[in-house]
């Protein structure tokens, strides 16, 4: 009797676990592959200035490249984040060092590598405590909560989800709370409890919307269209997954619009339509290649190997599993690594190879284990309880069961665990259910016999009655109370909005009044610099003048004009206005100078303004009271403080800062 339960119970949970594999890879890991797009040409950009980047910005471009690579090359990607690690760590940069941490968690999540991603996580989160925003804090504990959905603890991942969009909420960041609410939705979805997953989707669409991001609400259709597909309406699940294809073709995203297609084919092959799936996974696949997504492309081959196992096609099942195991195997996706081994070994049971299907089977479970996760690992002991029980090796089956039911156990709820314990406990149930007739025997005696028995009977009953109506009153005042609150909440969102119109206009007005200030700015300029250009040419006839005089006979007159032309050349009125004016509109520009080059003097961090006006050497010469060599000689000494090469723009650096 054991042993017909244990084939019976794994004969009945056999289309489900088929239904549920193809899909759960992007519900899972969707939301984090949306932004790339087309990662190569970023990444070809990136790669260049890298090479000329020094210190910080150093570390900044390669986590930049890291993130470009992640969804392409999961291997690259690792190679620049521990670079930028690296760096970070050497020049005592703290908050590159903290956010290298979570690109490092990251890219070990998407390797399925979890319990590394976890540990670095942690460690991102509580340096960026310190040193990030209230935002980067939230995408770590956002990232935390993917770590341990990875891992099936769900729970956990619903706290961290939860504690990001509070993060979220506070600091207004309205595209981390769409991204939170979708992904407290994913939890909910694995947990089974649905119209919850429906209400967290359609808030997180409903404010994608509003944000008018095609990104976010071509995710949110998607993730509505496997869960309509997973409660089998499938209609409405293909309807959806449409509208996001359409979007995201109109964006031209070609990876987002792979995984819309593999959706679609997801959804058709839960409804049995293999052909049309089929079709799907090969435009996906053809994508994806394209697109370079290799996770994309492995992914895809595993579906179709599983499509391919459902026509019993198993020549070409073991072709797709096995290219998909190469891909995966190159970069690095330990997880993915053992659904391909999970295939392959189903393959070889199919076929009649059984010692090379149950070599499969313990590669695919060592390394599940290893990495931590726990629904994988659970979906490996339910196949080799298969694989045992049909070979008529029933004790192992068994134990496998006993393994499944306990990784299980912790995914969903204990009835899982009750197939485990009928199995262990069916040889006592004959005697079982005579011990129960016996039971029920003397309740009927007892109940014949003793009034008192069944007044008390009905006095429970009463309680019971009584309790049960005051908890519907105190659900219903609970429902009122929560309706007011609703409409104070309503009220207070009326409120938020109208002190938005207000500070919108207020912002309008100080735009208008920044741009006059601007244009007085710019027109202070111009007459600088036609200031400027007076001095200079009132200095150039004067000393022609002077050269003039001098060739002349030296009469008292003449010299008496020669020293009032002294004078006039002297223009210090002139200059001290032109260098009053000068300071007035460089403060800013004084203020960011000093910050960034403490070591200029008050001549050169002046000189550095005239520079800025494009006044040349001689009209600052004439501006000084110098010569347009000293003028020269000064620049060559500041171009050396500024740490300038000569081929480096001197006009252009200053105007930049």
């Amino acid at each position: 009797m054991i042993l017909l339960t244990l084939v019976r119970f794994l004969n009945t949970y056999d289309h489900m676990q088929k239904t549920f594999t193809l899909f759960t890879f992007f519900l899972l890991t969707f939301l984090q592959s949306v932004a790339f797009s087309q990662p190569e040409k970023t990444i070809d950009s990136l790669e260049k200035v890298l090479v000329r980047s020094k210190d910080t910005a150093r570390v900044s471009i390669a986590l930049k490249i890291a993130y470009q690579y992640q969804r392409i090359n999961t291997d690259k990607a690792l190679e620049y984040a521990v670079m930028a690690n690296e760096e970070a760590v050497r020049i005592q940069f703290h908050h590159g060092e903290a956010k290298s941490y979570k690109m490092l968690a990251s890219i070990y999540q998407n390797k399925g590598d979890m319990s590394k991603a976890e540990k670095l996580a942690m460690i991102a989160l509580e340096k960026l405590k310190i040193y990030g925003t209230v935002v980067e804090q939230a995408d770590a504990t956002n990232l935390l909560g993917l770590i341990f959905m990875g891992q099936a603890k769900y729970y956990q991942a619903e706290k961290y989800y939860k504690e990001a969009l509070y993060s979220y909420i506070d600091s207004d960041d309205s595209v981390g709370v769409v991204i939170a609410l979708h992904n407290i939705g994913v939890v909910n979805f694995y947990r089974g409890e649905y119209d919850q997953v429906a209400r967290y989707y359609s808030n997180s669409l409903k404010l994608a919307e509003k944000l008018n991001s095609p990104k976010f609400i071509s995710i949110n259709q998607l993730n509505l269209g496997l869960l309509y597909s997973a409660q089998k309406d499938y209609s409405k699940a293909k309807r959806y997954i449409r509208q996001a294809l359409i979007k995201l073709r109109e964006m031209g995203d070609r990876l987002g619009e792979a995984n819309a297609v593999v959706h679609l084919g997801s959804a058709y092959f839960n409804e049995g339509f293999m052909d049309s799936s089929f079709v799907c996974h090969q435009e996906a696949l053809s994508i994806y290649r394209e697109a370079g997504g290799t996770n994309g492309v492995s992914q895809c081959l595993n579906n179709l190997g599983d499509i391919m196992m459902e026509r019993n096609m198993f020549k070409y099942a073991r072709e797709y599993y096995s290219e998909a195991l190469f891909i995966r195997r190159n970069n690095g996706d330990i997880y993915g690594m053992a659904i391909s081994f999970t295939g392959l070994a189903n393959v070889n049971y199919a076929t009649g190879n059984l010692e090379l299907a149950e070599l499969y089977y313990d590669s695919a479970l060592t390394i599940s284990k290893a990495i931590g996760t726990v629904q994988r690992t659970a979906d490996v002991y339910y196949s080799m309880a298969n694989f045992h029980a049909k070979q008529g090796n029933y004790q192992r089956a068994f134990d496998a069961m006993k393994n499944y039911a306990t990784f299980q156990d912790t995914i969903y709820d204990q009835k899982k665990l009750q197939v485990v314990q009928e199995l262990d406990a069916k040889y006592q149930t004959e005697k079982a259910q005579e011990d129960l007739a016996i039971q029920k025997g003397k309740i009927k005696i007892l109940r014949r016999s003793n009034n008192l028995f069944i007044f008390s009977l009905a006095a429970l009953g009463i309680i019971i009655a009584l309790i049960i109506l005051l908890g519907v009153v105190s659900y219903k005042r609970t429902q009122i109370k929560n309706l007011k609150n609703l409409e104070i909440a309503e009220k207070n969102i009326l409120l938020a909005e109208s002190q938005q119109k207000t500070m919108q206009a207020e912002l309008e007005r100080s735009k208008a009044e920044q741009g006059k200030i601007m244009a007085e700015l710019s027109f202070k300029k111009k007459e600088l610099t036609q200031l400027a250009l007076h001095i200079s040419q009132q200095n150039d006839f004067l000393e022609s003048l002077k050269n003039n005089l001098k060739e002349v006979s030296p009469t008292p007159e003449v010299r008496s004009l020669e020293r009032e032309l002294d004078a006039k050349i002297n223009l210090d009125k002139q200059r001290e206005d032109f260098e009053l004016n000068v300071d007035l509109i460089n403060q800013d520009f004084y203020r960011n100078l000093s910050e960034k080059f403490p070591q200029l003097s008050e001549n050169e961090k002046k000189l550095c303004a005239m520079i800025r006006l494009n006044l040349s050497s001689k009209e600052i010469a004439a501006i000084q009271n110098i010569s347009s060599k000293s003028v020269d000689m000064n620049r060559y000494r500041m171009r050396k403080k500024l740490n300038l090469t000569n081929e480096e723009d001197l006009n252009k650096f200053l105007s930049e800062i």
